[in-house]
């Protein structure tokens, strides 16, 4: 309500006092005898009657508008509280200021090697497996897939309290394929190349994403990243193809990369660059700095 309605209540309700005062205090009649201006045939009884039921409407309308008064002024006082003690007040949002400016951690990253488990409630194998098969027939993989593939388990604790997933390895050696996939809520969400498998939570949001080194190519061998984003079903990938290999490892639970020469020995005292993602044209990709 904006103050022009409130300044018409407060008139109102200065109006009905006046008349109700008014009411109160002017008897246009004698006690005993019949007033003049109501007609010779209006009894005593009948004004006082006609006084009392005006009385009553006037004593209504100034309590109605002293109510919605207090309702219009009700707002102004609460905004004063607030401006006051906005610590109090403000403890209806959902995040206060201060918890939106403490920047995110990260889950530290890990190598996806051993521990393996069979969640309880998740996918069975058997079920799983046709998931996955269901993919890669979507994904294009032709000939007949299911008795040539391979899948085993290898889901983590931290795969599946983190966000719910399930690992299998899978490999269909016609198709060139040895990698990882992620079945989540009886989906099987994708399938990346690659053996080696890493679980990081590169864009801070407390969910590991999926990153595998791919070897890629027959002649000329290159090591790549992929990536796949469960949260948000985003795949990534990061190649420096005839330039330098990039060989994931993981350090203080960073995720990081040696750039190695091509088409040569991987060296441990090769130069070394942490693996983020970066936003780029409304997009993330991977990249190392």
């Amino acid at each position: 309500m904006n103050g022009g309605f409130a300044d018409r209540l407060n008139e109102d309700v200065a109006g009905n006092r006046a008349e109700f005062t008014q009411a109160l205090q002017t008897r246009p009649f004698v006690a005993g005898k019949p007033s003049p201006a109501d007609g010779p045939t209006t009894t005593i009884r009948d004004k006082q009657t006609k006084q009392k039921g005006h009385d009553m409407k006037s004593i209504n309308r100034l309590i109605l508008s002293a109510a919605l008064l207090a309702t219009v002024a009700l707002p102004p006082a609460l905004r004063a509280i607030e401006e006051e003690h906005p610590k109090v007040t403000n403890a209806r949002n959902t995040v206060s200021s201060p918890a939106n400016d403490t920047p995110k951690k990260e889950l530290a990253a890990f190598k996806v090697a051993g521990n393996s488990m069979a969640p309880e409630g998740g996918m069975d194998l058997q079920g799983a497996r046709k998931l996955i098969i269901g993919r890669l027939e979507n994904d294009g993989v032709k000939g007949d897939i299911d008795p040539a593939a391979k899948i085993s388990e290898i889901t983590t604790k931290e795969s599946w309290e983190s966000a719910g997933i399930q690992l299998y390895s899978v490999r269909v050696d016609y198709a060139w394929l040895d990698g990882v996939a992620v079945v989540r809520n009886k989906e099987c969400m994708a399938v990346l190349n690659g053996r080696v498998v890493f679980l990081a939570d590169l864009d801070k949001d407390d969910r590991y994403e999926i990153y595998t080194n791919f070897e890629r190519g027959s002649g000329i061998i290159s090591l790549d990243i992929l990536g796949y984003n469960i949260a948000l079903k985003e795949k990534y990938s990061l190649s420096m193809r005839f330039k330098k290999d990039l060989e994931l490892f993981v350090e203080n639970g960073a995720l990081m990369a040696r750039l190695h020469p091509p088409q040569q020995n991987r060296e441990n005292n090769a130069p070394v660059g942490k693996v983020i993602l970066k936003m780029n044209g409304g997009k993330r990709e991977l990249a190392i700095e």
